[in-house]
């Protein structure tokens, strides 16, 4: 399945370079395809049984319709580089977005549908998922001349299962309502700094809640035309103890914290 997934890869790669015409200064593709590796691993748990530590292999393509609408496919895949070193694929999706009104140039309002492709072994076989339909909203904002940038979006989404109950015995996720919070931040053109937050509401299919959240921090470089480097640190879980009480939110935190460094190239 490695030497498939890779092979794929690279035969779109070439394919786009020999048959794909290179689009004139004047004239926008309508088509973007973008790669990317990503390596990541657990903050608190060096040497120790707990730690993770793995590349995740992404492979997405876009393609315009219109001025308003757009659409996209994306495809994943991860590598273990401890235990018990898996190569994993990962699910896909589809996705459908409609760019609507506009009011200043510095806005954009975006409404995207997107539709989870269960490729995975574990939404296969363990969790028996038929598919995940997520419905978002999101608005972001540029302030001219200062480099900042803010973005926001509500999000809900709705799955299907062919059991309600995963093979461990855990029950599955049916409804899900997102919040997401964004700040970013360019002192020049080739640097990018972000802080984005996020908190989320699920309920089982027996109607059981949960609440989690997540928080990272990232640098972005762009190295040259269509290439960028990421540098980055990633907290998430539940929002309140084990007690019920207390607030487990923080920056950083034992068990949830991963730094991660990647590099994405845009065709």
């Amino acid at each position: 399945m490695k030497r498939l997934f890779f092979s794929a890869i690279l035969l779109m790669s070439l394919l786009i370079s020999i048959h794909l015409p290179q689009a004139s200064a004047e004239v926008t593709k309508p088509w973007t395809i973008s790669a990317a590796a990503q390596t990541s691993s657990s903050l608190y748990v060096f040497g120790t049984s707990e730690r993770t530590l793995q590349t995740d292999l992404d492979l997405s393509g876009k393609y315009r319709l219109s001025d308003q609408f757009s659409t996209a496919l994306k495809l994943g895949a991860t590598q273990e580089l401890v235990g018990e070193k898996r190569f994993i694929l990962n699910d896909g999706s589809i996705a459908l977005t409609y760019r609507g009104w506009q009011p200043l140039s510095e806005v954009k309002l975006d409404t995207r549908l997107k539709a989870t492709v269960p490729l995975s072994i574990q939404s296969h076989d363990r969790d028996s998922l038929i598919t995940a339909l997520a419905l978002q909203e999101g608005l972001s904002y540029e302030i001219k001349k200062t480099g900042l940038g803010i973005s926001g979006g509500l999000a809900v989404m709705r799955a299907f299962h062919q059991f309600d109950t995963a093979t461990t015995g855990r029950s599955e996720l049916q409804h899900q309502f997102k919040a997401i919070l964004g700040l970013s931040f360019s002192p020049i053109e080739a640097v990018t700094m972000s802080l984005d937050g996020s908190r989320s509401a699920s309920w089982t299919y027996q109607g059981h809640l949960l609440n989690r959240f997540g928080i990272s921090q990232e640098f972005t470089f762009l190295l040259a035309k269509g290439v960028n480097a990421t540098v980055g640190h990633s907290n998430g879980g539940d929002v309140l103890k084990v007690n019920g009480q207390d607030s487990n939110v923080s920056l950083v935190s034992d068990t949830g914290s991963n730094v991660y460094a990647g590099l994405s190239y845009v065709f």
